[in-house]
């Protein structure tokens, strides 16, 4: 995971400003023989290089998602600083994150710039995205609601996926875990062409600990995913894209209620991308998009299958302007609408939202001051308008340090669910809640020193009307707002190489209470840290990940303590010659007994064998 910092402003090459777009150029500086300074394009919405982001940014490339043997978005979003996984059991269960101490539906995911979070639950399927289909994901801590909106409370994982590269592979696992990849593609004069398909196959674990009402069997899980890509260079500097995927599978889960419950899914995500210049100094981009979620829920004991379907069409055009000393100026305007269907009907008192955000920002920097800025306007169908804004400053005492500040506000509208979900004996919305906000500030320092890179953070988050699970006094899950809340914090990392020991370090400290009763909120562990170390030993290459958090309050109603844990994961590599490399992980390898989340299991020891082919 990188977090390179250097002052040296290498030129930005005016190619296309697409929120997942800034490989090209990384591969244009390298065939040139320029030193190379990795661009990134999420907290700016545009591309920059990593030395000019102030905001708390990790990135974590491709190369990193195989030397680690990542297989499921959850290991690898739980290495970052500030994040937070739970996972409600085995593979296939619900994966939800938590961005320094803010609500799972204030992180704002998207997959090659297109917002992907549920229009129902503000929540996002981690647990069905495959790592396989990634090259590079840019994960940015701290509010961005000026540049994306209400979703972006807490932070934006933006997934940059695969455009090109072929080759198969083979893995077998721990009950019994199958999956097989390809992937293929070709360049020429119609174009470059991208395709990918994946099986994933499992017979899982007991996912509750409750093993009454016919919980004690093990909850399977399938998913296979196909995605295509598309780009074509143009005329005088446009650019034309088109990607599509589609998830479809299948996942087995416990209830406290008995039975056999179980999922079908299919999600299928689709957008258009133009972009080129309209002058020397101004890059435009406009991007269409559509994505649905088709999700059916049964029981193969009690037969009351429940069809759900979620849409949601966007529209973006944004621009980018060399304002020459006034630095650069991002400015554009987003749609979307979300609609949601269901079978049998569920009585939602609204079916379809709307929201139009208009948004600008500005980034300079002279000597050693830089200022970035940014300003935006939602206005929303369901609870008008709404405006957000940022500001960070940074002081370089030198080539090698910064001292950065920064402040900035969040908003986050209650979903479908949390309002207007139908009263059942289980779950039950409502229609009285109000909106979340937040007020942020930060400050952090950063440095390199020869082959080590650093970062502190220090940040405190101030929330009004959090939204947080409740009980009624039937005892029904409801959703309420907490008069305030807030969170502190600090964020140590670190990485580098020493003595042939190529190793990654991060430690978060995490206060985050009820302003109104002092509890702490749930699923929040004050302290979280990970090392990452590799060695290089006779062609093998070996690695261990250490991984601990201390304990955290779980369940709304009982408030459930879990105690802290510790766990080790194991790997090993081993390049049979230089397109064929065997892979080996063993997780939890100390075989720790703990719960993920309240009333789930966590997978015991288990492990994983693999072959790849790269053509």
């Amino acid at each position: 995971m990188s977090f390179q910092f250097n002052r040296r402003l290498l030129a930005l090459a005016l190619a296309v400003p697409s929120l997942g777009s800034a490989n090209s150029d990384n591969n244009e500086q390298a065939a040139s023989g320029q030193p190379i300074e990795q661009l990134v394009v999420t907290a700016g919405r545009f591309e920059q290089q990593v030395s000019e982001v102030l905001a708390p940014l990790s990135v974590i490339s491709r190369a990193e998602i195989e030397r680690w043997q990542i297989t499921e978005m959850g290991e690898l979003l739980q290495r970052v600083p500030g994040l937070q996984v739970n996972q409600s059991g085995g593979l296939g269960g619900t994966t939800t994150l938590s961005i320094r101490g803010s609500e799972t539906d204030h992180a704002l995911i998207l997959v090659d710039g297109v917002r992907i979070n549920s229009a129902t639950t503000g929540l996002t399927v981690l647990e069905y995205l495959d790592p396989g289909q990634i090259e590079r994901i840019e994960i940015v801590r701290g509010p961005r609601s000026a540049q994306y909106g209400a979703d972006a409370m807490g932070g934006v994982v933006n997934i940059i996926t695969r455009r090109s590269g072929g080759g198969v592979q083979y893995r077998v696992g721990s009950h019994g875990e199958q999956v097989s990849a390809a992937q293929v593609s070709t360049s020429g004069a119609l174009g470059d062409f991208y395709a990918a398909a994946r099986h994933q196959t499992t017979d899982g674990i007991d996912h509750l600990l409750d093993d009454n009402a016919g919980n004690a069997d093990d909850d399977a899980y399938r998913n296979s995913t196909l995605q295509l890509g598309y780009r074509k260079a143009l005329t005088d500097g446009w650019q034309l894209g088109l990607q599509a995927q589609q998830n479809r599978g299948s996942a087995e889960y416990d209830s406290a209620w008995g039975g056999q419950p179980f999922s079908v899914f299919e999600i299928t995500k689709a957008n258009l991308d133009l972009s080129g210049d309209i002058s020397e100094t101004w890059l435009t981009q406009l991007q269409l998009a559509y994505s649905e979620d088709d999700s059916t829920y049964d029981d193969d004991t009690f037969s009351w299958p429940f069809n759900l379907v979620t849409e949601r069409d966007s529209a973006s055009w944004q621009n980018r302007i060399a304002a020459g000393e006034l630095g650069t100026v991002v400015a554009g305007v987003d749609y979307y609408r979300d609609q949601v269907s269901s079978n049998p009907a569920t009585g939602y008192d609204e079916d379809t939202v709307r929201n139009l955000g208009v948004f600008a920002q500005q980034q300079w920097q002279s000597g050693t001051h830089s200022v970035q800025w940014g300003l935006r306007s939602d206005d929303h169908s369901g609870y008008g308008q709404h405006t957000t804004g940022n500001i960070a400053y940074g002081y370089a005492f030198s080539d090698a340090l910064e001292l950065i500040a920064s402040a900035g506000t969040g908003f986050k509208a209650p979903t479908f669910n949390d309002l207007y979900y139908p009263a059942s004996p289980w779950y039950q919305g409502n229609p009285d809640l109000k909106p979340e906000e937040s007020e942020n500030i930060e400050l952090s320092l950063r440095g390199q020193a020869g082959e080590l890179g650093w970062r502190a953070s220090l940040f405190n988050a101030d929330y009004d009307n959090l939204i947080v699970d409740a009980y009624t006094a039937d005892f029904v899950t409801t959703r309420a707002n907490v008069a305030s809340a807030s969170v502190r914090g600090l964020e140590l990392e670190a990485q580098g190489e020493l003595a042939g020991l190529r190793w990654d370090a991060n430690y978060t400290y995490l206060d985050a209470e009820d302003g109104t009763t002092g509890d702490d909120l749930l699923e929040r562990s004050r302290h979280n840290a990970t090392l990452d170390i590799e060695r290089l030993l006779a062609g093998v290459n070996f690695g261990v990940l250490l991984k601990a958090r201390s304990e955290r309050v779980s369940d709304p109603f009982q408030r459930v303590t879990l105690p802290g844990v510790a766990t080790m994961d194991l790997r090993a590599s081993y390049a049979l010659r230089e397109d064929v490399t065997l892979s080996a992980k063993l997780r939890n390898a100390l075989d720790n007994n703990y719960q993920s989340q309240a009333g789930y299991h966590a997978d015991s020891r288990n492990w994983q064998l693999g072959v790849s082919w790269k053509l």
